[in-house]
């Protein structure tokens, strides 16, 4: 699994540094998304490979739906690994590290809409 996330993720990271406006990942990548899911033991690996699948299966590119779909599973990644404890706002904003993703995602929300 380390492997298929590794890879996917080299994947990106080639698209990004292309200037590409979607990620395309190889059908057999596609293909193993189940099998690897099923194997995947780590907390928040289901949420990663979830958020790496949607930025593939974008037809329309990137937009701004996807990309808010993206956050909330890289979020969900976030608070089951470090096993944030409670459910709502309440409970997250006692999180430091809720706290901590919310604020990079912004930050990094204001960039992009500070670049163009």
């Amino acid at each position: 699994m380390t492997e298929y996330i590794a890879s996917s993720m080299q994947t990106a990271r080639e698209a990004v540094e292309s200037g590409a406006e979607k990620l395309t990942i190889s059908d057999e990548m596609l293909d193993l998304w189940n099998d690897v899911d099923d194997q995947a033991e780590e907390a928040g690996a289901t949420h990663i490979m979830s958020a790496i699948l949607a930025c593939a299966d974008a037809p329309g590119g990137l937009s701004g739906e996807v990309l808010y779909g993206v956050l909330c599973f890289c979020y969900e990644a976030l608070r089951e690994r470090f096993e944030e404890p409670g459910v709502g706002l309440e409970a997250e904003q006692r999180s430091g590290k809720c706290v901590e993703a919310i604020s990079f995602q912004k930050s990094k929300i204001m960039d992009f809409l500070g670049a163009e």
